[in-house]
């Protein structure tokens, strides 16, 4: 009985003949030959071969176990994989756990295709804006290409599909995303930011009422008004002074930069308070004296930022108000209704106050942010031009 031919019988299908051919299969399973001029050399080559096929199979196989990571996995392995500013580290998980996480989170890296990223695409384009997508596929690139080299996904393949496939995609969604007032529907009401509030006091306490109309009423993000301390505040000038805010990632009471002072060093700024965070801060200060920090920890709190965040999402959670694809219902989701506030004309119940200056109350590094995300073209607006102009005349 004939034995099988020498190239079944070794184990990565690599075979030399008596003219020195050096047959082995390409990773792509097609068979291939060398041919070289002595035994020697052809001993050599297949031995080679024969390392590359051991190599890849056990990369194929470490493969398959990424692969079945999720997207989480990989958006955090690169994340860790980071180096640079704490500010700026923290800007990339906050937009990876916002853009990212959020909608792939639980999606198996294997199961990534181009439907799946025309969905995401669509998702993040409706909620968050034209300004946002770009945002978002930059990051899902760096995620991917560091999936590719790290072996969560092949390094031949783009799961989401080639670029020239995808361009058309986002030329759509460029056109069709919303360009102005892009927050307005995410802001919430007066009546939202009461029932949240009340929210709060039966489930945690008054001080975390306090907190949440203060921060309704500054503009400040959360962790900066955790770092507030008294000195910051007038009272009677009604004006918060915000040069840095809470660490989130050392313990309590160590202080990081605000927002963006790794680009731009001088990002203290000074905002007005609302009536709201005037009445809430006099509570508060009636409330802890002379103490420095305006938020004290309610405990021995070595994590306050996070504590702080837990106890409003629990409050939240209560209401059933939490919308994950919109972002609704958080801390960040109170600076909306202060901007659309001061932004909103006198005859809607806000302060009319210029753009430039709310622009700079919220700390954005460019006016165009507040522009893009708050602005809102009034239907009447150029019937009530007309009706001023006529009125002068």
């Amino acid at each position: 009985m004939a034995g099988k031919p020498r190239s079944q019988r070794d184990p990565y299908g690599v075979s030399i003949n008596a003219r020195h051919e050096v047959w082995f299969r390409k990773p792509d399973g097609k068979r291939a030959v060398v041919r070289c001029k002595t035994r020697s050399e052809a001993e050599r080559v297949a031995g080679d071969k024969r390392a590359e096929a051991a190599a890849l199979a056990a990369s194929s196989q470490a493969g398959a176990e990424l692969g079945h990571q999720t997207i989480r996995d990989v958006t955090e392995a690169w994340l860790d994989s980071l180096d640079g500013p704490e500010g700026t580290l923290r800007q990339y998980r906050s937009e990876a756990d916002t853009l990212l996480v959020a909608y792939l989170a639980r999606m198996p890296c294997y199961k990534a295709t181009p439907q799946v990223w025309r969905e995401w695409t669509a998702k993040v384009t409706t909620n968050h804006g034209p300004r946002r997508l770009d945002a978002a596929q930059r990051l899902l690139n760096n995620v991917t290409s560091f999936g590719q080299e790290n072996g969560y996904w092949p390094a031949d393949t783009d799961p989401w599909g080639t670029a020239s496939a995808r361009r058309p995609t986002l030329k759509r969604a460029r056109k069709q995303a919303p360009k102005n007032g892009a927050y307005r529907r995410l802001c919430p009401r007066l009546a939202d930011v009461e029932m949240l509030a009340e929210a709060c006091a039966a489930r945690e306490g008054v001080w975390l009422e306090r907190f949440v109309w203060a921060q309704a009423g500054t503009g400040c993000r959360h962790a900066e008004l955790l770092g507030a301390r008294w000195d910051q505040v007038d009272l009677d000038a009604e004006t918060i002074w915000i040069p840095h805010q809470a660490n989130r990632y050392q313990p309590w009471p160590a202080l990081a930069p605000v927002k963006g002072a790794s680009e731009i060093p001088d990002k203290a700024r000074t905002a007005p308070l609302l009536t709201c965070a005037v009445t809430a801060l006099r509570e508060q200060h009636a409330v802890t004296g002379d103490q420095q920090w305006v938020f004290p920890p309610t405990s021995e709190q070595r994590r306050w930022v996070d504590a702080s965040s837990k106890a409003t999402e629990r409050a939240r959670d209560g209401l059933g108000q939490w919308d994950p694809q919109t972002g609704a219902w958080t801390g960040h989701w109170l600076r909306h209704w202060y901007a659309v506030t001061m932004l909103d004309p006198l005859d809607a119940g806000g302060e009319a106050a210029p753009l430039p200056d709310v622009s700079a109350w919220l700390g954005h590094e460019r006016l165009s942010t507040t522009q893009d995300y708050y602005v809102n073209t009034r239907e009447d607006s150029a019937r009530a031009l007309i009706e001023r102009r006529r009125a002068r005349q």
